[in-house]
């Protein structure tokens, strides 16, 4: 299927679905203090405040370093009111977003819903997470954009210096990490070229440098691990399993142009799982199956035949191929109501969809691609 891609923007955390993850720090290490917020989760109406606080109890570091943040934009603001130690959150708009306060790859959040017209609630439960020795070693601030895939997500490790890229694909096949349940179960785990495909969540993480792959890799797991719960919850409300959603929010991640485009890419995705045969589409088509591991042609050997190719094989591929962001995520969970079963992009990502092949070729003339 042809289409258009482009490099997607960062977003700095999940919208649907869960909490930063806490730092992981190994267990030998001596704390050298805490980060707490005095609240678990608090539920406010549009134009409603909420003050709460963020405390540092540490001899080696200083409050003015805390940083604090919203993790998505417009539902939920938050700033210093001066002269108290603490911090205001506005409500915005409808929603939910996670209020988190950090320093030196610590987090402690809280999670803000934002309804119109409920009563401010809030659970006042300490949330509190340990400062160790080793949070004072150097650090780097790594950015993963959504849709970055596994072989990305190594070489960004190897080029901020935490780990080597070697080190980060050989840990993403073993059995290493295990434990984490999510992990554990997945279906066909033994076929797929990357287990960790899909469970990286992209967002920004503070690595200690020169660290194992393990380490930098249970951090984002952790990250993800925050999520699985939520979002197993809601794939189970539309029919579906985590992983089913995952797989999906990737290929939508990979082919749509934007975060609007991605509900419509999540129709075409739907319709054609779901009645593709009926209309002519039996399998999915989509480009960014057709290589991966890899993303494109160049990359990968001379005569590379890949078993997630969707040209080939019918249904969903075994699993991810990248790792997307909140928004694809959604999408798959909510496609846009459509009887589309095509389409393509123009080089400038203007979206063309199709009930038919018939006007799906005339949408491939109008976008330049014939």
């Amino acid at each position: 299927m042809a289409r258009w891609k482009k490099a997607l923007a960062f977003l700095l955390s999940c919208a649907v679905l869960a909490t930063p993850s806490a730092a992981y720090a190994a267990e030998t290490d001596a704390v050298v203090g805490t980060l707490s917020m005095d609240t678990f989760s608090y539920t406010m109406a549009p134009g409603s405040i909420y003050d709460f606080k963020a405390s540092l109890s540490s001899s080696v570091l200083k409050q003015e370093d805390v940083k604090v943040w919203s993790s998505r934009d417009g539902i939920a603001k938050v700033a210093r009111v001066a002269g108290t130690g603490k911090y205001r959150i506005t409500g915005l708009k409808a929603g939910v977003t996670y209020i988190t306060s950090e320093i030196r790859g610590v987090h402690a959040s809280i999670q803000i819903t934002v309804e119109n017209g409920v009563k401010p609630h809030g659970v006042t439960n300490w949330t509190t997470s340990l400062i160790h020795q080793s949070d004072l070693s150097p650090t780097v601030n790594v950015t993963f954009p959504e849709g970055t895939n596994l072989m990305g997500v190594a070489a960004l490790l190897e080029k901020n210096h935490v780990c080597s890229a070697s080190d980060v694909l050989a840990a993403a096949k073993g059995t290493q990490f295990d434990n984490y349940s999510f992990i554990a179960s997945l279906p066909n785990a033994t076929s797929r070229y990357y287990k960790l495909e899909g469970y990286l969540f992209p967002d920004t993480y503070n690595f200690y440098k020169g660290d194992s792959a393990a380490n930098a890799l249970k951090r984002m797991l952790n990250n993800m691990q925050n999520k699985m719960a939520n979002l197993q919850t809601q794939a189970a409300a539309q029919g579906m399993t985590a992983d089913q959603v995952l797989t999906m929010a990737s290929l939508i991640q990979a082919e749509a142009s934007s975060a609007s485009d991605m509900y419509l890419v999540s129709s075409v995705l739907h319709n054609r799982l779901t009645n593709g045969a009926a209309h002519d589409t039996p399998r999915l088509q989509f480009d960014s199956t057709v290589f991966y591991p890899y993303r494109v042609k160049s990359e990968a050997p001379a005569g590379f035949t890949s078993t997630y190719d969707t040209y080939r094989f019918s249904g969903l591929p075994m699993g991810p191929i990248c790792n997307p962001g909140a928004s694809a995520i959604d999408a798959a969970l909510h496609p846009a109501s459509t009887n589309y079963y095509y389409f393509c992009h123009s080089a400038s990502g203007t979206g063309y969809y199709a009930e038919t092949l018939e006007e799906h070729n005339q949408n491939l003339i109008i976008a330049g691609l014939r």
